[in-house]
């Protein structure tokens, strides 16, 4: 499945059960967010959504190769600086394949 926010990630990986099993999620990131020359697909490892300066929600995204990249666009953004932080997802909650 191919989701697109982090409500519907927490739909999914509440619904796992008998007939739904997740064992791997993928994040697929644009250069601006991976800082490379292209779009990555990268193991997921956690997400977490928190609060800018401004009240705007902002999704932090943590890969298995241990780099976190962010969905703001505010030039001077700091991760530091995020309020209100809400884990959305461990790489735990899956089922080990």
């Amino acid at each position: 499945m191919m989701i697109d926010d982090t409500h519907q990630l927490q739909k999914m990986l509440i619904s796992q059960g008998a007939d739904l099993a997740i064992t791997e999620i993928m994040a697929v990131t644009p250069s601006w967010m991976n800082k490379s020359g292209g779009w990555q697909m990268e193991r997921l490892t956690r997400v977490t959504v928190g609060e800018d300066r401004s009240g705007s929600e902002v999704c932090l995204l943590e890969v298995a190769k241990g780099a976190v990249y962010h969905t703001s666009h505010q030039r001077d953004f700091k991760i530091e600086a995020l309020a209100n932080l809400r884990p959305v997802f461990l790489s735990s909650m899956i089922r080990s394949a």
